[in-house]
């Protein structure tokens, strides 16, 4: 699944996807309201105070759900 593609159905059921082609680790995929899936490769590797700030910014502005899965072995 590419950035910004939507995520047609449940929660469980995309991340099944994940589960069986797993991303990088650190790579962070944000779910957002159940109609956007959006991969950052290496956001987790990199996440410093600015990203994290302005990364919730835009989001608290434009969404009204997030899920968060961060890549790990």
């Amino acid at each position: 699944m590419s950035a910004n593609q939507p995520c047609d159905g449940h929660l469980e059921e995309v991340l099944k996807i994940y589960a069986a082609e797993p991303l990088d680790s650190g790579d962070v995929l944000f779910l957002i309201d159940d109609k956007v899936c959006m991969e950052i490769t290496g956001l987790a590797a990199r996440w410093d105070d600015v990203v994290r700030s302005n990364t919730a910014g835009v989001l608290r502005k434009t969404a009204r759900r997030v899920v968060v899965a961060i890549a790990r072995p």
